[in-house]
């Protein structure tokens, strides 16, 4: 939901208003017959971590929805996190989010939009999902052939729904996996606990080759990721860190995604100085996803990479800014660490702090966070040895 700011929900209202008095889609409240779900279209075309965290609810639908073959509309990266997981039956690339940024960029995208459509309308749906709210992709999802669709009214848009579910009142203090299982349970799904855990599957191959070409045996490989959607969400003192982790047994994979150059700069220069073992990756997406599986340890913001690390079952490092960690942080908690400061100006949406510094992350101990990382590393040692 964080891609709805409550800014934005003001300003939705009376758009709402507008849709409403000229659209109207006939509700159906008569329960779903499982068995007779034939093909189900899921609407998820969000970022990286938003598609990790979608891995339960894709796991759930098709647990209860046995007879039915499932089709994902969603960004491309996504077929590359989903696609050894057995979760969804064809998938429809779909830019995402930049297509509704503003009128100029609808114009833009006018023809993809229409061209999406068709895709999808190739087939016929039993029933249609967006799992968010979104208003945008309700209203996307209007023109999309389906029996019945399903959405919460978090933005607005029910008058394109066929089934209008109202968010958890709580909703701001529970987690966007917990919002949408919900949605799945309030149409009849049923789930274990174990059930609400994203998961994904390491390429064990790509590991021993990477180890066997650096010559990394006995070697822990410790991964980081500096970048960030938004620079006010990068934690610029990764290099601090690295200072205070005394030890010759570690190799760092530094991370560098698009337009982040000078971050993986500044901790270049700390490994430089320390005379540290490193690699900087900046490979295609595809292949970023795969060699996040081959860390022992990762340190990151809050962004997707955080989200992997944790599906993957790698002890993960997550440097909360202006962010929360209640809602968006990597659901596995048994291997992933929330360095998060508590203070009265979170949750931040600017683009810019507006205090003399950024408070949310020069109040964070870096000598105490790198005390934490060294004592995991030496107990992934030890595991290591064991064997």
């Amino acid at each position: 939901m964080e891609s709805v700011t409550p800014s934005k929900l003001k300003l939705l209202k009376p758009v709402n208003l507008l849709l409403s008095a000229v659209y109207h889609t006939e509700k159906i409240d008569t329960p779903i017959d499982f068995k007779n779900v034939k093909k189900i279209l899921v609407l998820d075309p969000t970022a990286i971590g938003d598609t990790v965290m979608l891995i339960p609810f894709l796991k759930v639908l098709k647990q209860n929805f046995t007879n039915a073959s499932i089709t994902l509309v969603c960004q491309k990266h996504a077929k590359f996190i989903l696609n050894n997981l057995s979760l969804v039956d064809d998938f429809i690339i779909f830019k995402g989010n930049d297509c509704f940024l503003g009128i100029k960029n609808i114009i833009k995208n006018l023809d993809h939009l229409k061209e999406t459509i068709k895709i999808v309308n190739k087939n016929e749906y039993d029933i249609a999902i967006e799992p968010r709210g979104d208003i945008r992709y309700l209203y996307f999802m209007h023109y999309m052939h389906a029996r019945r669709k399903i959405s919460y009214s978090y933005s607005g848009g029910e008058c394109f729904l066929t089934d209008v579910f109202n968010m958890p009142k709580n909703y701001k203090d529970t987690h966007i996996i917990e919002d949408k299982l919900n949605l799945l349970k309030m149409i009849g799904c049923s789930f274990s606990e174990a059930d609400k855990y994203p998961y994904m599957i390491k390429d064990s191959y790509l590991k021993d080759s990477f180890i066997k070409e650096h010559n990394l045996d006995g070697q822990l490989i410790v991964g980081i990721h500096p970048g960030a959607s938004k620079k006010i969400r990068q934690y610029p003192y990764y290099g601090d860190i690295i200072k205070n982790i005394d030890r010759y047994d570690v190799f760092y994979i530094v991370f560098k995604g698009y337009n982040e150059d000078e971050a993986v700069k500044k901790i270049e220069e700390v490994l430089k100085t320390l005379d540290k073992k490193y690699i900087v990756l900046s490979e295609s997406l595809e292949m970023y996803i795969k060699y996040v599986s081959i860390c022992d340890l990762m340190m990151c913001n809050d962004s997707g990479a955080g989200h992997l690390s944790g599906a993957y079952g790698i002890v993960t490092y997550v440097f909360f800014g202006p962010e929360r960690p209640a809602g968006v942080r990597p659901y596995n908690s048994e291997n992933v660490r929330y360095i998060n400061r508590d203070l009265e100006c979170k949750p931040c949406y600017k683009l810019e702090c507006p205090l003399k510094e950024q408070y949310c992350f020069t109040e964070i101990n870096t000598k105490s966070v790198a005390k934490k990382i060294d004592e995991d590393l030496s107990l992934l040692k030890e595991n290591k040895k064991r064997g």
